[in-house]
This record gives C-alpha cells, structure tokens and sequence, in this order.
C-alpha cells in the first residue's frame, strides 16, 4: 500500500495531506477514524476536547493547518475557526492545499508530491 504526501524540496518540512474524519458513537463519543488501527478519542488524536460546533456537528473532518505566523502544525475540525493554538494567529494555511507552491515552513523550497509505500 502506498499513500501520498507533500514534501518540501528545499527544507526537511513534509505533511501527509489526508484529513481524519470524526463522528459520534451512539454512547455520545466523538471520536476519529485513524485507518488502518482503527478509531481513536478525539482528543487522544488531536490534542484538546471536541468544540460545542463538533459535538453539535456530530461528523466530519479534522486537518492540519499551518500558521504562518509561529510556523506551528495544528489539528483543526472543519467546523472550527482556523485560528493557530500555540499564537492565536488567524494567518493559516490549509496544508493540503499547497502542491506545487511555495513551501510556508522555508519560503525557499517548493511543496512536491510523493509516494511513500507502508507496510500493514
């Protein structure tokens, strides 16, 4: 098996570029498919409780988001505002989105794509 992910070609900065999806079990848990082990707790995955909007959401995706400001990596859901937890910064980039341009972490290098192959 084989997945893709970004890489930068000037500095060692890469992300895998797959959002995690979250929903609500029928005892009321909020909690993400981690594939191929299975679900996790929410905040086991991302680090903090599910918001208000997540529980009311009940499903839907959580992605890493970088801060252009403190240059830091964070687990945001879909439902959330896109505001950086290490700064309060509202500088952010949605990491998946950045193949074939300019890489936030360096400013030199450009995000490529590549295979990795994994074994299960």
């Amino acid at each position: 098996m084989s997945f893709d992910y970004l890489a930068c070609d000037h500095c060692d900065f890469s992300h895998p570029g797959i959002p995690m999806r979250y929903f609500r079990q029928e005892d009321g848990e909020i909690r993400i498919h981690a594939y191929p082990t299975g679900s996790v707790s929410f905040i086991g995955c991302v680090g903090f409780a599910p918001s208000e909007a997540v529980i009311l959401n009940a499903s839907g995706y959580v992605a890493d988001w970088f801060c252009l400001d403190c240059k830091s990596t964070n687990r945001i859901p879909d439902v959330d505002e896109k505001r950086c937890r290490d700064c309060g910064s509202q500088r952010m980039t949605h990491l998946s989105t950045l193949e074939n341009k300019s890489c936030p972490n360096c400013g030199t290098g450009t995000m490529n794509k590549k295979s990795s192959v994994i074994d299960f």
